[in-house]
Formats: structure tokens, sequence, C-alpha cells
């Protein structure tokens, strides 16, 4: 490798550090660009009625109908789910009301004791849905996996 770099005159070597430093550049600039905002009801209804429109040769009325029932069903979706948000947070707020008057009723080693079983809870959770090593396999080592347990081989399943 150093013989191929030490071989190499110096304007090969400033284009190749030229080609290097542009795909980085381009790289960097495509990844930038995969963050962009979702598309409206609005353009989403028009992407499906068209697509549609494009499948099923709609007439223009049959489009437009197509359209205000797209438009319709996506700005509902959108708004059950800014309701949902809102709900999320209008309930983690009564959980920590709930906390607190339980609090105010607890008796200082009450409300320790209380309090480690939260984060014993908080952690088992945690624990639950931290992902784990090996936890995505592939189907084949899935399949060699029973067979080992069952004692079989492959041939004996076949």
């Amino acid at each position: 490798m150093k013989e191929m770099l030490y071989s190499l005159k110096p304007t090969k070597m400033k284009k190749l550090m030229i080609i290097a430093c542009l795909s980085v550049a381009f790289l960097a600039h495509s990844h930038a660009q995969d963050r962009r905002t979702p598309p409206s009801p609005a353009q989403r209804a028009e992407r499906m009625s068209q697509r549609m429109a494009d499948q099923l040769a709609l007439t223009a009325e049959q489009k437009k109908e197509v359209y205000s029932i797209y438009l319709d069903r996506f700005q509902k979706s959108t708004a059950n789910r800014k309701d949902q948000h809102e709900r999320m947070a209008s309930i983690r707020e009564e959980m920590v009301k709930d906390r607190e008057k339980i609090d105010s009723l607890l008796t200082p080693e009450q409300r320790q004791k209380w309090t480690e079983l939260r984060a014993e809870a908080n952690e088992g959770r945690r624990q639950r849905f931290k992902r784990k090593p090996g936890m995505y396999k592939k189907a084949d080592s899935l399949k060699s996996d029973r067979r080992s347990r069952t004692g079989q081989s492959k041939t004996d399943q076949e």
C-alpha cells in the first residue's frame, strides 16, 4: 500500500484526495436530505387519488370524490395523532398528581420503600424492553437451534 502511495505523482494524489473529499461531502449531503417533513393530508390525498385514477382510469368526477374521501380520512388520522399525544400528556400529568397524593398519605419510611419499589419496577421495565444480543437471528440459525434442541440432524428432518 505504501509503495502504491509513494509511486503516485503529486497530481494523482491530489485528484484522489479531491475525489475522496467530494464523495464524503456527497454522502453527508444525501444523508441530511433524508430528514424531510411528512406530506400534508392534502398532498397525501392528491397522491393516492392520482394513483387510483391512473390505475383504474377514473373519470374526473370519480377522482374528485376519491380525493375528498382520502382527504377526510387523512385529516382525521392527523387529528387523531395529535389527540393521542395530548391524551398521553394528560395521562402523564394525572399519574404525577396521583403520585403526589399518595406521597402525602405515606409515612417517611413507607415513602422511602415506595420510591425504591417504583425504581425497581422502572428498572425491570427497562430491562424487558432492552435489546438483547442475538435477539434478531436469521431464520436458518433458528432452524439449526431447534434441531439441536430436539436432537435431529438436517437429513433427519428432510
